[in-house]
């Protein structure tokens, strides 16, 4: 996935790494806990964004610590000790954040009359390293996930919900004016997306319903927006009764299976005159 998302997209100005949980709370042996998190449990997927666009460039997951590796040496001492700005925040409690950059080299004073005195790269840190953090919140907002206690489905779950958020952005910059007054947009292209998805194969399955429900086939006719001929499914048959293993399958009892649902007028095609003696 990270040899096709670069290509999709030339990355902007401004771009940020940093840290997306994507939750689970099964067994898992990278499974990390971080209390500031929602959610707190997961799976860490460090991933580079566009600040701007908030697309998704490249993802890494966390796979636990390389035991072979040498130790490195990025502690918070060590990383502290070329600091280029000291800024202590008003808020309480008061903590000295240290803070890098390639970019800047003074302590200049974004406004003079800000009271909390933020400085110019506390100021540009908070315009353009909100990426991935937008990206989270999305994801969340719309997302695929069902419960499941198997980690690689939760990763997969969380790559397709991060592969429509990419197709979103994509989309509306070459399209940008496409339903641009509603509230809604992102999840209209959802809907549009999933139904561009399906529709290939719901017409294919659309020539043979056999075994299919009816709640299923009446599904499948609002999708294709037409009915479907059930030439190889359910049909009526005149005169006697008999069982079918579609009509008895869902009985709790065996007074049930024979009392109540077992004598039916329509049995299936595959069943016909011998789904009596099939399910004796």
């Amino acid at each position: 996935m990270n040899s096709v998302l670069p290509k999709c997209y030339s990355a902007g100005m401004h771009t940020v790494v940093d840290e997306m949980l994507s939750l689970f709370r099964g067994r898992c042996p990278f499974k990390v806990f971080m209390k500031d998190k929602p959610g707190k449990y997961g799976i860490l997927i460090r991933m580079l964004t566009d600040s701007k666009s908030r697309y998704v460039i490249s993802m890494e997951p966390y796979a636990g610590k390389n035991k072979n590796a040498a130790q490195q040496t990025n502690s918070a001492t060590a990383v502290c000790s070329n600091y280029n700005v000291s800024y202590i925040p008003r808020e309480k409690p008061k903590r000295n954040l240290l803070m890098l950059s390639t970019q800047h080299y003074d302590d200049a004073i974004g406004a003079p009359s800000d009271p909390k005195k933020k400085t110019v790269i506390n100021l540009y840190y908070n315009d353009t390293k909100g990426g991935v953090d937008t990206v989270d919140q999305m994801v969340r907002k719309y997302s695929t996930k069902r419960a499941t206690r198997r980690w690689p489905v939760s990763i997969f779950y969380t790559l397709v919900d991060i592969a429509a958020l990419n197709g979103y952005t994509t989309f509306i910059l070459n399209f940008p004016d496409w339903n641009k007054k509603k509230p809604n947009q992102r999840r209209l292209y959802l809907q549009e997306l999933g139904l561009k998805l399906i529709t290939p194969y719901t017409e294919e399955r659309a020539r043979n319903v056999t075994g299919l429900q009816k709640c299923v086939i009446s599904a499948m006719e609002g999708i294709l927006k037409r009915k479907i001929k059930q030439t190889s499914g359910a049909k009526d048959v005149h005169g006697g009764k008999g069982r079918c293993h579609l009509c008895t399958r869902d009985c709790r009892s065996k007074i049930e299976k024979y009392n109540k649902v077992s004598k039916k007028t329509v049995v299936c095609s595959m069943c016909e005159d011998g789904c009596e003696e099939s399910d004796v």
